[in-house]
């Protein structure tokens, strides 16, 4: 897949934003190169609200312990922003060529472990982008 000298400086600029820390910048750009080709910013809106929201519910969970109180919530929301997720990439990866298309499936849609952290990569480079997308909104123009 090509992708576009614009969504290169995006996720650059969201790179050094993150302070160098994204998981999956190739899946990030491929994402946000099929989206802006499709015309698509709900995708991305959605990715990025869902991403972060993964992140966040993840973060707490690793700090607690299953049968603690309000886990079951966190594993369920986990559940629910993961879905969200893997719809959102499938819906992109359909307007992807083939190969493109494979990988997103083989990465992030087919049922396993690795695609699960593979996943909450994802949802960590997207929190990174909402965090962005907060403070260019609120006039704070610099990473």
């Amino acid at each position: 897949m090509i992708i576009s000298e614009d969504t290169l400086a995006v996720v650059e600029y969201l790179d050094a934003f993150s302070e160098q820390s994204l998981r999956k910048k190739n899946d990030v750009s491929a994402l946000l190169e099929i989206a802006a080709q499709q015309l698509d910013d709900e995708r991305i809106i959605g990715l990025s609200f869902h991403g972060s929201a993964l992140w966040k519910v993840f973060s707490l969970m690793r700090k607690s312990t299953p049968g603690s109180d309000g886990f079951a919530k966190l594993e369920t929301e986990f559940a629910a922003s993961m879905n969200h997720m893997r719809e959102h990439i499938m819906a992109l990866s359909e307007f992807s060529d083939d190969e493109t298309r494979q990988r997103f499936y083989d990465v992030y849609l087919h049922v396993h472990t690795g695609s699960i952290r593979n996943i909450c990569d994802l949802a960590h480079d997207f929190h990174h982008f909402k965090e962005l997308q907060n403070r260019l909104k609120h006039g704070e123009d610099k990473p």
